[in-house]
């Protein structure tokens, strides 16, 4: 079985990488690992939000952001703008994603996920 925090540590294997596809799968993996991480954990707490009619990703990271924890709401932040940045990477090709765009990416991973592990 893989561990969300797998993903992060794939992503960081690629951080030393000069390539834009690196970069890009920095951002992805980055941004699975703390999504996956807060969908376990949104099945363990009660984030005062309920949410029917929508995806998983949506579902979670609406489950965090709308929170009335201050704490909760911001990782609901974090999970958004990783999103966008997923988002970006994997289907915005036209796009140039940079390498200190990736490492952005990476750290607010980093910091979500240190954020999640409280929980």
């Amino acid at each position: 079985m893989v561990e969300p925090e797998e993903f992060l540590d794939f992503a960081d294997r690629l951080r030393s990488s000069k390539k834009e596809i690196d970069f890009r799968n920095i951002m992805s993996r980055s941004y699975y690992a703390a999504f996956l991480l807060a969908k376990d954990k949104s099945t363990k707490i009660n984030t005062g939000v309920d949410v029917t009619n929508a995806g998983s990703h949506e579902k979670t990271i609406f489950q965090f952001s709308q929170s009335t924890v201050e704490d909760l709401k911001q990782i609901g932040n974090h999970l958004n703008r990783l999103k966008r940045g997923r988002i970006k990477s994997d289907y915005h090709l036209d796009k140039i994603i940079t390498k200190i765009e990736s490492e952005t990416h990476f750290s607010m991973a980093e910091i979500a996920i240190g954020e999640l592990n409280k929980i």
